[in-house]
């Protein structure tokens, strides 16, 4: 789905778009989760996890299901990386945090 680091609006379309489009349609409902924001978080590569939690959204205006993310604190502990987690976490309908997770409670708490 991506082209040296970058998202493929045309291939993130063929692959998660299509498969969203057809299982959404699908009795039960769908729970999707998405690894690969977390891989951008990572790499560092706010903007790319940015983009995709963006797509995730338009997806959900199109169709009714889950999606669940998960994202390591240590990948926001650098204090110049707090605003990246503010923006992802605005793109969510729900955000939580273990207890356990310190870094992690205090981030979404900031």
């Amino acid at each position: 789905m991506t082209r040296r680091g970058v998202l493929d609006p045309a291939r993130v379309h063929e692959t998660l778009g299509e498969m969203v489009d057809q299982l959404a349609a699908e009795p039960g409902g769908l729970r999707a989760y998405d690894e690969l924001v977390e891989l951008f978080a990572e790499e560092g590569n706010f903007e790319q996890t940015a983009a995709l939690e963006d797509y995730w959204n338009h997806l959900l205006e199109k169709h009714n299901f889950t999606v669940l993310c998960g994202y390591s604190a240590a990948h926001f502990a650098d204090p110049g990386h707090s605003h990246h987690l503010r923006e992802i976490c605005g793109r969510h309908t729900s955000v939580r945090s273990q207890s356990a997770d310190s870094l992690g409670t205090w981030l979404t708490t900031r």
